[in-house]
């Protein structure tokens, strides 16, 4: 029942390995990985292993921020940094990432990966995915690949849903988020953490008009007098 799935992608993106999975999002805004439905050109180790590096896991974390966007990574990524002078000084967040960024690299080396794409889709159903790994071709995914996969994966996983799953979240579109895909993305950078300017820095953007977009999504939200949550977000759109 998975084989249109691999179908879909084979031959259009060359890999050497292919995961296919399915999970939801826990309470404390990680992907629990409910069942693995396709692994190939890895050992079993390599999801046997990955609970020890999960909450390190950067990319499982943009995945659940924006499902429907495609993630190409490469392994050099997340090799850690070389010491330089910020490194010594009471720098706790940035010692936190750069400990997780080691645990990751460790985990990917060990397997052999130097390259990966996670693409897949949040349905009515979960959440379920596709990661694609290159060990002996040292071309990352690029821009191109991803699209393919954006748009080529997420039917065949639905379909897979469709047939096997119970719906775990209500279709009631009049829930979904009021937010255009402007609004998401910069409401998705503030509440984990960045400031107006860096994402205005980012997105080529002017800080004003950085504020006014994030303004708007308080209103839209109904948000008054705290700070907005990535749970505000998630909440509309589970249709909450």
């Amino acid at each position: 029942m998975l084989a249109p799935v691999a179908h879909a992608i084979a031959g259009r993106i060359p890999f050497d390995a292919l995961l296919i999975g399915r999970g939801h999002r826990t309470c404390e805004g990680l992907v629990h990985i409910d069942d693995i439905l396709h692994l190939q050109g890895l050992p079993a180790s390599f999801v046997a292993e990955y609970d020890a590096v999960a909450r390190h896991d950067s990319v499982a974390q943009f995945f659940l921020d924006c499902p429907w966007e495609p993630q190409a990574v490469s392994t050099a990524d997340y090799a850690p940094a070389e010491p330089d002078a910020a490194s010594l000084s009471p720098a706790g967040r940035r010692a936190s990432a750069d400990l997780s960024r080691a645990i990751v690299h460790d985990y990917l080396v060990r397997h052999g990966i130097r390259h990966f794409m996670l693409a897949g889709l949040e349905s009515s159903y979960g959440l379920a995915w596709a990661t694609l790994y290159r060990l002996t071709d040292d071309t990352p995914f690029s821009s191109a690949e991803c699209e393919r996969a954006k748009f080529e994966l997420p039917g065949p996983l639905h379909r897979w849903q469709e047939a096997h799953l119970p719906r775990t979240v209500s279709q009631d579109h009049a829930g979904l988020t009021p937010l255009t895909r402007r609004e998401l993305d910069v409401c998705l950078r503030n509440v984990r953490g960045q400031a107006p300017k860096t994402i205005a820095a980012d997105l080529h953007l002017s800080v004003h008009y950085i504020r006014e977009i994030i303004q708007n999504a308080r209103r839209k939200l109904g948000i008054a007098g705290r700070k907005m949550t990535l749970q505000d977000l998630a909440r509309r759109q589970e249709g909450g």
